[in-house]
């Protein structure tokens, strides 16, 4: 897709292409930590360079605002394909990949893939789980809880992942990993996992607590 409009001596710049494709929705903060290095004001000089070049030539978008989810409160821009990508900030998108984000600038060797790359096949049942991560030999299956859905909501999407698990005729189910925004959020969740038939097969913890538990 963007071999013919990036130099083959411009790898930060088909890197950021490759993560705003792959995530659909990226912020310029995010971009800079994953993709950029040396100086505070040498990394954001690089960058807003290849960010203009990279928009100038429509090979990525920039929406008209600016959001202020950054450290402390920073308003800062939003990137997305030039073609086909959200058109407003959603804030579930930039949860996962704030995730990825933060677990790589752990571990370098994570896998991860969002949603829309990660539907593994389990028990005979698609899953969709809105990430897939492996590291190693551990895998999970990620949910990104933004608390906008009701507790029988969330028990009909865990008991999907519970019948593909009883469904598997052998080997092991990856640990179900639900992420909440709150701590009052996260006592819903878990009290949603202890009615399932298979408890033990999720995990849950806030937010900032998930990189933590996929590198233990």
């Amino acid at each position: 897709m963007t071999s013919h409009l990036i130099s083959d001596r411009s790898p930060t710049m088909k890197a950021v292409v490759d993560t705003v494709d792959k995530f659909q929705l990226v912020t310029s903060s995010q971009l800079l930590r994953l993709h950029h290095q040396g100086t505070q004001d040498g990394m954001r000089a690089r960058q807003n360079q290849h960010l203009l070049t990279l928009t100038r030539r429509g090979i990525i978008k920039r929406l008209d605002y600016r959001i202020t989810t950054g450290k402390y409160g920073a308003a800062e821009f939003v990137y997305v394909p030039a073609e086909g990508g959200p058109t407003r900030f959603e804030p579930h998108r930039h949860d996962v990949t704030e995730l990825y984000v933060r677990l790589k600038d752990r571990r370098w060797d994570v896998m991860f893939d969002p949603e829309e790359w990660a539907r593994p096949t389990l028990g005979g049942i698609t899953l969709h789980p809105d990430a897939l991560v492996r590291l190693g030999a551990r895998v999970y299956l990620v949910e990104v809880d933004r608390s906008s859905e009701r507790p029988s909501v969330l028990a009909k999407k865990m008991n999907v992942y519970v019948r593909a698990a009883q469904n598997m005729a052998g080997g092991s189910f990856p640990y179900v990993l639900w992420t909440a925004r709150t701590p009052d959020r996260l006592r819903i969740i878990h009290n949603v996992i202890k009615a399932r038939a298979i408890p033990q097969m999720f995990k849950s913890c806030l937010f900032d607590q998930a990189v933590g538990i996929i590198c233990e």
